[in-house]
C-alpha cells in the first residue's frame, strides 16, 4: 500500500514540478518579450520628457506616442510639409512657441532635443487646454488646431462639441489610432504596476 501511496506521490510532484516549469517558462517568455518590446520602443531624453511632464501636466506615455509616432526619434527629421525635429514641429509654431516660454532661440535650435521637447510637449499642453480630450488634442496636433475645432462645430463629426465622433482626414484618423496603441504600449511596458 505504501508503493501505491509513493507512486501517487511521485505523480503529483511530478504534476507539480512541469506547473511550476510551464510557468517558469511563460514568465522568461513574457519578461523577455517586453524586453524586446522595450528596445523597440526606447526612452529617449527620459529626465528631460519626465521633467517637462511634470512642468506641463503632459502624461509621459503621451509625450513618447507622439514623438515617436512624429520622427520615430530622429531628432534631424524633416517631414515633407516642413516640421521638424523630435516632436515635429512647423518653424512658426516652434517661433511662436519659444516666444510664448520666453525663450531667444533662433530658427536652428527647432533640431536641439531639450529645446523641440519642451516646445513640443508646451505645445500638447496648450491643445490639452483648449480640447480636453485626449484623441481631440492628438488629431489637433497632428491636423492643426484650426481644422479640429471646425470638426468639433460639425454635428457630422462631433456630437458634443469636445469629442470627434469621427475623423474625415485618413491620415489624421490613423496617426490617432498610432499614437494612442503607442501611448498605451509605453504605458504597458514602463509604468503599469512600476
Amino acid at each position: 500500500m505504501s508503493d501505491v501511496g509513493t507512486g501517487h506521490g511521485r505523480k503529483t510532484a511530478a504534476a507539480f514540478c512541469l506547473i511550476a516549469c510551464f510557468f517558469a517558462a511563460a514568465a522568461v517568455v513574457i519578461l523577455g518579450y517586453d524586453a524586446l518590446e522595450r528596445r523597440k520602443n526606447p526612452r529617449p531624453y527620459f529626465e528631460y520628457v519626465s521633467e517637462c511632464s511634470v512642468e506641463y501636466g503632459v502624461s509621459i506615455e503621451l509625450i513618447y506616442g507622439i514623438m515617436s509616432a512624429e520622427s520615430g526619434f530622429d531628432e534631424l527629421a524633416v517631414s515633407s510639409a516642413g516640421a521638424c525635429g523630435l516632436m515635429q514641429l512647423m518653424p512658426s509654431t516652434f517661433v511662436w512657441l519659444c516666444d510664448d516660454l520666453g525663450l531667444d532661440a533662433s530658427g536652428s535650435d527647432i533640431f536641439d532635443p531639450h529645446l523641440n521637447i519642451r516646445c513640443g510637449v508646451r505645445y500638447i499642453a496648450h491643445l490639452q487646454e483648449r480640447f480636453g480630450e485626449t484623441e481631440t488634442v492628438i488629431a489637433a496636433y497632428n491636423a492643426g488646431e484650426g481644422t479640429v475645432a471646425r470638426w468639433l462645430c460639425d454635428p457630422t463629426l462631433s456630437r458634443d462639441g469636445k469629442r470627434l465622433s469621427s475623423i474625415p482626414y485618413s491620415e489624421t484618423d490613423e496617426y490617432c489610432r498610432r499614437v494612442m496603441n503607442l501611448r498605451d504600449r509605453y504605458e504597458r511596458l514602463y509604468f503599469k504596476n512600476n
